[in-house]
């Protein structure tokens, strides 16, 4: 998929909008069902949380410095661990309600196709975190190692 200006957009961008919309879709799925919702307050944290990820990721697009860019990135990797924490602790928590076929298939064209070996749409959920977890800590070592290996050259020559 190409930006406005035609220039490929990077996985991991599509990849985290996704996530988020999935997350937001749960979640107003989740409070159109109770009028006091048990598990209200986490609903909300981890429709912050997963909407951040992106968004932190969207920033370090436009980052003014190596080190700009591993800021941001490193933001969107706390949040994809907290978002990660919150998937795991609703259900634990007893924090979610069941969610009919017709609310899960609203949420299901945005989860990621390779959980759909999972239950349910909370776990797919979960899976995706996880999974968004490994990638930006892998983006993060990266650039940690590049950037160490950048300040190495320069103070050899």
């Amino acid at each position: 998929m190409a930006n406005k200006t035609g220039v490929p957009e990077p996985e991991i961008l599509r990849r985290t909008y996704r996530f988020a919309v999935a997350v937001s879709r749960f979640v107003v799925a989740q409070l159109r069902k109770a009028q006091f919702h048990p598990g209200y307050p986490h609903l909300k944290q981890v429709q912050r949380s997963a909407a951040s990820v992106g968004a932190n990721i969207e920033e370090a697009q436009g980052g003014q410095s190596r080190a700009d860019f591993l800021s941001k990135m490193s933001i969107a990797f706390k949040e994809a661990r907290e978002s990660d924490y919150w998937l795991r602790m609703i259900p634990d928590s007893d924090a979610s309600l069941p969610m009919t076929v017709q609310q899960s298939s609203k949420i299901e064209p945005w989860l990621n196709p390779k959980s759909r070996h999972l239950d349910n749409t909370l776990d797919r959920l979960a899976a995706d975190a996880q999974e968004l977890r490994k990638i930006l800590g892998a983006i993060v070592m990266s650039t940690r190692g590049s950037k160490r290996q950048s300040n190495h050259e320069d103070s050899a020559a």
